[in-house]
């Protein structure tokens, strides 16, 4: 695939394993929304948002943040991130047949230069697929890197309880 650069093992031991151990605890806040790409594609998870830049907010000069960003903080240094646009972490429930969702575009408004990473929580059999072929499996402690144009879809896990992504938009 063409641009695309997939990175295993992308965080230390430690810092995978601390990372882990916040998101997936019981205090951590998890959102429940009704569509994934789009309000009526059908699809649900659950969301948390690390980050949205004020520069793409709906609600010009509003740049938000989560009480825990710094769990994600080791991400900008690995990623390279000059100046990050938006970050959350998604998780997908099992289902009994996997479901990909419409393709899309994380950013429609964002800087021509802007990547996209999806960094994978857990291993089970869902997975990233790209409109213009190839797909990337959920590895623990893995991430995909390309550029923002490219279309992409996720599917759900029939196989675990649930899948977990963490993406990131940036330059």
């Amino acid at each position: 695939m063409e641009n695309v650069e997939i990175i295993d093992n992308f965080l230390t031991e430690y810092q995978f394993k601390q990372l882990s151990s916040i998101i997936l605890s019981s205090t951590f806040p998890w959102y429940g929304v009704n569509g994934i790409v789009n309000e009526d594609d059908g699809l649900h998870q659950f969301i948390h948002a690390f980050y949205k830049s004020a520069s793409i907010d709906p609600y010009p000069g509003q740049e938000r943040k989560s009480d825990h960003f710094s769990s994600i903080g080791a991400f900008q240094h690995k990623l390279g991130v000059r100046n990050l646009l938006k970050a959350k972490v998604n998780l997908r429930p099992k289902t009994f047949f996997r479901q990909l969702t419409p393709y899309h575009v994380d950013i429609t408004n964002g800087p021509s230069a802007q990547k996209t990473a999806v960094f994978y929580l857990n291993t089970c059999n869902g997975y990233t697929k790209f409109r213009k072929g190839g797909k990337v499996k959920s590895v623990a402690n893995r991430v995909v890197i390309f550029p923002s144009h490219m279309e992409h879809a996720g599917a759900s896990c029939t196989d675990k309880n649930f899948r977990i992504v963490i993406n990131f938009n940036y330059e």
